[in-house]
């Protein structure tokens, strides 16, 4: 169950996580997204990866506000975003969940 805004939300993680993906890949700045849960704390959060186009300045402050003005206070990315080279998936275009989350590990530590 993640937690937002200090509240259980009954909402599973998958549909959330689409729903916020959708809104991130709307940015003009952003290339791909993913948007998984984190453990922080001992409550899990929803975190972003996220690739962005070459030469752009986007920072996580940016995306906070972008996703404030388009998604719901409840539905926020409360784990922030983190910025990667490249989100790795399968062969049927899938997102590899183990090796994202291996970059909260890293970034925590």
């Amino acid at each position: 169950m993640l937690k937002s805004a200090g509240t259980n939300q009954p909402e599973r993680l998958a549909s959330r996580a689409a729903r916020a993906e959708g809104v991130l890949l709307t940015h003009s700045d952003v290339v791909d997204a993913a948007v998984m849960n984190v453990e922080i704390m001992e409550s899990e959060y929803a975190r972003a990866y996220l690739v962005r186009r070459d030469g752009v300045k986007l920072d996580e402050e940016g995306v906070s506000k972008y996703m404030a003005e388009r998604h719901a206070y409840h539905k926020r990315l409360d784990g922030d975003a983190m910025f990667v080279d490249a989100i790795p998936r399968n062969a049927s275009g899938k997102i590899v969940g183990r090796t994202p989350r291996e970059y909260g590990r890293r970034k925590r530590a």
